[in-house]
């Protein structure tokens, strides 16, 4: 399952060197989870959907794209 390792490594690039391009990718593919591939709080292998019977691999991978968007939600770094 390389979904997650992938977006765990974009999010350091774009930490690192910027770009919008990156963010708006990595905020598409969380959206497309969130959206399309979640029943309560299990999240299947398909991100487009249809959901499917999640395995802990699927799970994990979710969560890494999840996780890329916490710093664009939670706002500005207070100084």
């Amino acid at each position: 399952m390389f979904k997650g390792i992938f977006m765990a490594n974009l999010k350091l690039l774009y930490d690192r060197v910027g770009g919008a391009a990156y963010q708006a990718y990595m905020r598409r593919n969380a959206v497309a989870v969130w959206t399309n591939d979640r029943r309560g709080s299990s999240f299947g292998l398909d991100w487009a959907g249809p959901f499917r019977a999640p395995t802990i691999t699927a799970q994990a991978s979710a969560l890494d794209v999840l996780t890329t968007q916490i710093p664009a939600l939670a706002g500005p770094a207070s100084p």
